[in-house]
């Protein structure tokens, strides 16, 4: 900081310079950090007196400095000791700890127990581990409904349902109860009518519903709760006895009656593309085949055009076929050809027939000469 003076006195100080970081002398240098070194090891410098919660996934620090020469800041550790769960650390840095006695950490899992512990620092040389304390976060309400809603049908009007707890991991306390309600609907006039409104003991996760009419579409919703309140209730789960059969209509409901759409199976993006590909292969094979028939189909009408236009100008050709030595032709039976005759001697017929001598009155009678 500069200031001028002259016979009146002195001006306002000019604004701050930035830091300069002057040499040190590497020897002094090596001296402080070994006596950082031996202090923040030999002794405790820091103790942790409390750990309390402050909500559902915060926790405040309270801590106390013994020894504070070499003390740059402190690394809070906040391990995980619930055995549902894998053990993780979560770590906070906290500086200029000579002034700081007490820390928040936020970010924690709901309704989890921890161990917190805090190792103080100087430059790059850590310091003895403090003492621990153990603390457990505040309990909340559930962050999932609970799943795997089954219904089983003991008659014609009576309905068992069982379901389980929401994922240990959403829970976020204590279970105590869960609440179902039953709702009559009338898809018609998309009405709903609340029927029935039950709290049940978390220990025993079913329940029977009597009474149900048949025809009427019912839908089912429950949610987990623990002390400080309900969770979310579930997607509706519909219920309908068919009056025909004496069954849950499977049309409107399937087994498990958990209609989760990212459990349905029909609404996976990998389904709908495989199921798109094999409609597009059956369109393409279908498709090649009508052209492949038309086109078999043209060719022979195209052949039998041909043959009708030889018969119609009266003269039907066909190839000859020249056997040796003959001055005819034959047709041969196998390839439809005309075939020359086969040399052979012919039998020789007289130029004249023997006439025999007869009487008149019977040369009158016969006018035709017989021939040999």
């Amino acid at each position: 900081v500069v200031r001028a003076e002259n016979a009146h006195g002195i001006s306002l100080p000019s604004p701050m310079s930035e830091p300069i970081m002057v040499g040190m002398n590497e020897l002094n240098s090596g001296l402080d950090m070994s006596e950082a070194r031996a202090s923040l090891l030999s002794g405790d410098v820091v103790e942790l007196v409390n750990a309390t919660s402050v909500d559902s996934s915060s926790m405040k620090l309270v801590w106390e400095i013994i020894n504070g020469k070499y003390l740059e800041g402190f690394y809070i550790y906040a391990r995980d000791l619930d055995e549902d769960f894998e053990r993780t650390y979560k770590m906070l840095t906290v500086l200029n700890a000579g002034s700081v006695s007490s820390c928040t950490v936020s970010g924690l899992h709901k309704f989890r127990e921890y161990e917190f512990f805090i190792v103080p620092f100087y430059k790059t040389v850590e310091g003895k581990p403090s003492n621990s304390r153990i603390a457990r976060t505040l309990e909340d309400v559930p962050s999932a409904p609970p799943t795997a809603m089954e219904a089983l049908l003991l008659n014609s009007s009576a309905v068992y349902l069982k379901w389980k707890a929401p994922p240990i991991g959403s829970i976020n306390g204590i279970l105590r109860t869960y609440h179902v309600l039953v709702r009559g609907v009338d898809l018609r006039s998309n009405y709903s009518k609340l029927l029935s409104n039950v709290t049940i003991d978390a220990s025993s996760p079913n329940l029977l519903l009597a009474n149900l009419t048949e025809g009427v579409t019912y839908t089912v919703s429950m949610a987990a709760a623990t002390e400080l309140g309900m969770g979310p209730f579930s997607n509706p789960a519909t219920l309908r006895l068919d009056p025909v059969t004496k069954q849950l209509d499977q049309s409107s409901v399937r087994y498990p009656i958990n209609h989760e759409v990212g459990d349905d199976i029909l609404t996976k993006p990998w389904f709908i593309a495989v199921l798109g590909t094999i409609l597009a292969l059956m369109m393409v094979s279908f498709g090649a085949m009508v052209f492949v028939k038309r086109k078999q189909m043209m060719m022979k009408q195209s052949a039998l055009a041909a043959l009708r236009g030889h018969q119609a100008n009266g003269v039907l050709k066909f190839p000859t076929y020249t056997a040796g030595g003959g001055d005819g032709y034959w047709t041969d039976p196998s390839g439809i050809l005309w075939r020359q005759p086969v040399a052979r001697p012919k039998d020789h017929i007289q130029d004249y027939a023997p006439v025999g001598t007869m009487p008149a009155d019977q040369g009158a009678r016969n006018r035709y000469v017989g021939i040999d």
